[in-house]
């Protein structure tokens, strides 16, 4: 398996779950 396209997928895997949970709460800060 390639690992650079694990990382990518856990990457973007990781990306999807965090940006609804931003938009969720909008007073969370990064």
């Amino acid at each position: 398996m390639d690992v650079l396209g694990v990382q990518r997928e856990i990457f973007v895997l990781t990306v999807n779950l965090l940006i609804p949970r931003a938009f969720a709460s909008p007073h969370q800060h990064f």
